[in-house]
């Protein structure tokens, strides 16, 4: 059975502010994380705040 990872609420905030700033890919910033772009969307559409400014 594959292993699930953890991530801390810390390092969740952390990328999705990096996805916010403007001219940069989420599947950029997953591949810099070793994670997934499709957990990153899944960290922004759950956030409280919107994925991009002016959403």
């Amino acid at each position: 059975m594959q292993r699930r990872d953890f991530y801390t609420k810390f390092f969740k905030i952390q990328v999705v502010q990096e996805c916010e700033m403007p001219g940069v890919s989420v599947a950029a910033i997953a591949m810099m994380n070793g994670i997934s772009a499709k957990v990153i969307r899944r960290w922004t559409r759950t956030s409280s705040r919107p994925p991009y400014p002016g959403a």
